[in-house]
């Protein structure tokens, strides 16, 4: 019992000494500046052939890997990617561009402007691809390693040019549905939560939500841009979808594309 309560005395004498003195302290008081969040930052890139301006909060780490950007944090991963030309007007587009290099001795370049797409996989037609398959091989061989005669080469051009500039135009739903057969082929067990039809400056667009069939985990958000007869991309790669939410919502809100880099 005396034990008790000379700690209690004890405590209270205490007490009223840090009473006592916090009462006599006249040291100067100061006031504790919290610093401000530095603002979003604005940037244009150059996104394959796409020219992009976009806006994140400044604290993302921005990897440039020319057709796809990817801006990090801990929470996570976005990018924005350029998946080439996707309708008859973007690929006679990136073909005469490929054809304009051979032109001026640009080997090299006109196969790297060539494998941005896949033609077979873009024409989507068994047929097509039979009526164009040996041009296109031989403009796939036409690099500094390989003597192919120019006027072959460039005869291989015109008549594929020729063949493109007739095919049908896809409907932007079914280049869309295209696109996201390319996720599910990367990922099988991935299937759409939900999907939106969007504009995104001007551009017909498609907002898609896809998440694990069997878990219902790993939900991602996915817009995918029509632009000019070729599609962009941006979406979340890594991170949980709630911590990534509001920083792709920005991007998303701040999307605007101009002329097409060449």
């Amino acid at each position: 019992m005396t034990l008790f309560g000379s700690r209690r005395c004890t405590a209270i004498v205490l007490a009223a000494s840090v009473v006592s003195a916090a009462s006599c302290d006249n040291s100067p008081r100061y006031d504790v500046e919290v610093a401000e969040p530095a603002p979003p930052v604005t940037r244009t890139l150059a996104v394959g052939t796409h020219r992009v301006t976009l806006t994140l909060p400044a604290k993302w780490r921005h990897i440039d890997q020319g057709a796809t950007h990817r801006f990090r944090r801990s929470i996570g991963s976005i990018s924005v990617s350029d998946l080439g030309p996707v309708t008859p007007r973007g690929l006679f587009d990136t073909i005469t561009r490929a054809r304009s290099a051979f032109l001026d001795g640009h080997l090299e370049d006109a196969q790297a402007i060539l494998a941005t797409f896949d033609l077979r996989r873009t024409l989507d037609d068994e047929e097509s691809w039979r009526e164009y398959k040996n041009r296109w091989n031989t403009l796939r061989r036409a690099g500094p390693r390989n003597v192919i005669d120019a006027h072959d080469v460039d005869a291989a051009y015109a008549d594929l040019l020729s063949g493109i500039f007739h095919l049908p135009v896809p409907t932007a739903a079914e280049v869309f549905d295209d696109a996201l057969e390319l996720i599910r082929h990367d990922d099988e067990l991935r299937e759409v939560l939900s999907a939106q039809v969007r504009t995104v400056d001007g551009r017909e667009a498609r907002l898609v939500e896809t998440w694990n069939r069997r878990s219902h985990a790993h939900r991602q958000a996915h817009m995918f841009v029509l632009d000019k007869g070729y599609l962009l991309v941006a979406q979340m790669e890594i991170g949980k979808f709630e911590a990534l939410e509001p920083e792709f919502a920005m991007l998303i809100d701040s999307l605007k594309l101009g002329s097409r880099w060449r």
